[in-house]
């Protein structure tokens, strides 16, 4: 028994083995990995609301009980502001509550994306009552915002400042008081922004996830063989036998 698997084929086999096993569990993960639109995302009763409140021309909603974070007076300005810049701006305000049908408020974010019969830029404002935010940002349809720099490839050139406001339209930058900050935000959209189109699984980042498979696969399967020969070797050597069956 230990001849057999003290040969350096039959080593070198098993390890193959683990590599193919290896290579096929992760062409298996880069192929699954598609973005695809999920249309099983039904919207809770206050997303809702947003949701028909946007579909009939409102730009701002504050879910009930959220008016400790923005007032009548500051949605009636942000709407002033959306409606004079023309801004594809469609804001949600919601307080943080375990009650509100979502883990999280990316879940939510993910429920208005697939559900939203406008085009534009949503905006999910969720502040918790430690005063923590947990913002999302993105475009409708299950898009994202294009990152500054890539805004150039899309045929919009900004200047200096236009730039650094639109940087900062990120749920990472939700920090401070929120009407003016979305004020903000809506004068920094560019035109077009709501044109932009859905990205494509990248054939290229797919073919690359195939070649890694097929090396790491390889190197684990060469691993696997010089591991359980070097095992067997060592075995062989504490029962007082060669380290290798070649020549005994």
């Amino acid at each position: 028994m230990t001849r057999f698997f003290g040969s350096w084929p039959v080593a070198g086999l098993i390890g193959l083995l683990c590599g193919v096993i290896a290579m096929t569990a992760m062409i298996g993960r880069a192929d699954g990995g598609s973005p695809s639109t999920r249309e099983d995302l039904a919207a809770g009763d206050i997303l809702q609301t947003a949701l028909d409140a946007f579909a009939a021309g409102d730009h701002v909603v504050v879910a009930p009980g959220s008016r400790w974070i923005m007032s009548e007076e500051q949605e009636a300005e942000l709407e002033t502001v959306i409606a004079e810049e023309a801004a594809p701006l469609y804001v949600l305000v919601i307080g943080q509550s375990w009650n509100a049908g979502y883990a999280q408020a990316g879940h939510a974010f993910d429920q208005l994306q697939a559900n939203a019969e406008v085009n534009g830029v949503l905006a999910l404002w969720e502040e918790a009552s430690d005063r923590s935010i947990n913002g999302e940002v993105g475009l409708t349809g299950d898009r994202r915002l294009p990152s500054g720099w890539a805004l150039e490839d899309l045929g919009i050139v900004l200047t200096p400042e236009e730039q650094t406001a639109y940087d900062a339209i990120d749920p990472y930058e939700m920090l401070g008081e929120p009407a003016q900050l979305l004020s903000t935000w809506a004068r920094a959209l560019p035109p077009g922004i709501e044109d932009v189109e859905p990205e494509q699984p990248n054939a290229d980042t797919r073919r690359e996830d195939r070649i890694f498979g097929v090396v790491f696969g390889v190197v684990l399967g060469a691993l696997g063989g010089l591991f359980l020969w070097v095992g067997v070797g060592v075995v062989r050597v504490s029962t007082g036998r060669p380290f290798s069956t070649k020549g005994s």
